[in-house]
């Protein structure tokens, strides 16, 4: 499935970025580019992190993923 579709990177790219240690959707971006044109597949980025992140990591972890979709929507309103 795309997740985004100005660049076409699927779910499996931003799950091996996520496996391989993006803690948030800008690392994530800088890993895959997905994100990196409009936007608005960064929510279902952080969403994904989160869910990852959720299945085998720590609650640490999942406040950054929390600050960083934060920072996510703060930008989209603003803009």
């Amino acid at each position: 499935m795309y997740v985004c579709v100005c660049l076409g990177v699927n779910d499996k790219a931003i799950k091996a970025a996520i496996e391989a240690g993006a803690t948030t959707v800008d690392a994530v971006t800088q890993r895959t580019c997905a994100g990196s044109e409009c936007g608005s597949c960064r929510p279902e980025i952080a969403s994904m992190i989160e869910a990852e992140l959720a299945s085998g990591c720590s609650r640490r972890h999942l406040a950054v993923v929390d600050d960083d979709l934060r920072a996510d929507e703060d930008q989209q309103s603003a803009a």
